[in-house]
């Protein structure tokens, strides 16, 4: 079964550690431009995101790429980067706007999930990063769906009881 990285907003404190970390274990490097996982913060509002490639099955950045310097092995979409010609037509398609781009090298970005072993989910602090089976996520949020309908289900029947 496919799996991916998964985000919980809940769970997040903006620190950025997913992205340094991302960031080193691509490039030995401490540069958040460089990093696959981006975060997105909002101050204001304390609010954080983090996203990542979510490994498309049937992704149109591979559809688009001239020099097939994208190819899908295992349900990840990896790029060979000595074919990549720095078109950035994957950039453009992506729907998602998960696909970057390495300026010094020239070359196209993207999560690769590591091999299996995503940094960014060793090295979160809060859990707020997991890397799981999309179908387990899936059953996690019917679950918590069913949880809420309960719940209103057993209150409004209360009230339906008292009413008689």
């Amino acid at each position: 079964m496919a799996k991916m990285v998964i985000f919980d907003a809940k769970k997040c404190i903006g620190c950025k550690i997913c992205e340094l970390i991302c960031s080193f274990s691509n490039t030995k490097e401490f540069g958040i431009s460089n990093a696959r996982i981006r975060n997105f913060i909002d101050l204001q509002e304390a609010v954080f995101f983090s996203l990542t490639c979510v490994q498309c099955k049937d992704p149109l950045c591979l559809k688009v790429c001239p020099s097939h310097a994208l190819y899908q092995e295992d349900g990840v979409i990896k790029i060979q980067s000595t074919k990549c010609i720095g078109c950035k037509l994957c950039m453009l398609t992506c729907p998602f706007g998960n696909m970057h781009f390495d300026d010094e090298r020239g070359v196209a970005i993207k999560c690769e999930l590591c091999g299996g072993n995503p940094k960014c989910v060793e090295y979160c602090p809060t859990g707020a990063l997991r890397y799981q089976e999309i179908e387990t996520v899936a059953l996690e949020k019917q679950k918590t769906l069913f949880a809420k309908l309960k719940e209103t289900y057993l209150e409004s029947r209360a009230v339906w009881e008292t009413e008689k």
